[in-house]
């Protein structure tokens, strides 16, 4: 890269990875999140169904939790998706990645 490119430009392409770096760090973040709160939820309802007191009532209650948890990720997303103007992640009903092209659609 010797006398191809400026300082200017080689300081331009250091902070856009270091951007991409930082971006896909948080979106990891937040992936993590939500897979290891929903595999400890998930092992919650086994230990609850197991219980000979167990009703469906606490197992719809923890199954809304799975809910709340794609919430809050969805939100955090957003926030990843508007702070580096990228394209917007989510999370449908079923814990599948989906994107949206338009930001704040």
């Amino acid at each position: 890269m010797r006398n191809r490119i400026d300082e200017a430009q080689m300081k331009i392409q250091l902070q856009r990875k270091d951007k991409r770096q930082q971006k896909n760090i948080e979106i990891n973040n937040i992936y993590q999140t939500v897979y290891n709160a929903t595999v400890d939820i998930i092992f919650r309802i086994y230990d609850t169904i197991r219980d000979p007191e167990w009703n469906d009532e606490t197992t719809f209650n923890m199954l809304n939790e799975i809910d709340v948890l794609v919430k809050y990720a969805n939100e955090c997303l957003l926030d990843v998706s508007n702070t580096y103007s990228a394209v917007q992640i989510t999370f449908d009903n079923l814990l599948r990645f989906s994107s949206k092209n338009a930001i704040n659609t």
